[in-house]
């Protein structure tokens, strides 16, 4: 009986994890403020964008998708800039000028010995 209810609960949450990793945004704007950008693809995703306002708030942006992620979303409206796009723990995306956030470390991270 708990094998059954473990399965029931299993195959009805499933399909929740799912569509939660594979957030869509579909998007079809030209010359837009790329805050109004950011907006539009947080709202949709549920990601939440950060930037620097010096380094964005003069762009007038130009994306036409369709079911993309917002990641792919995000390089298409932003091609051309030198700004560049890190997606965080598919939460948060992070729009740096000339650099990509490293959200990674080493995996021996944390094992290395420290050499003097």
């Amino acid at each position: 009986m708990k094998q059954i209810i473990s399965y029931m609960l299993f195959f009805s949450l499933a399909p929740a994890f799912i569509g939660f990793a594979q957030v869509k945004v579909s998007l079809d704007l030209r010359q837009q403020p790329a805050n109004e950008v950011f907006r539009l693809i947080e709202q949709q995703s549920g990601y939440i964008i950060y930037c620097v306002p010096a380094e964005t708030d003069w762009l007038l942006l130009t994306v036409q998708c369709t079911d993309e992620t917002p990641e792919v979303a995000l390089l298409q409206a932003l091609e051309g800039t030198s700004l560049q796009v890190s997606v965080f723990e598919d939460q948060y995306i992070f729009i740096l000028k000339d650099r990509k956030l490293n959200t990674l470390i080493p995996e021996d991270y944390f094992t290395r010995r420290i050499q003097r």
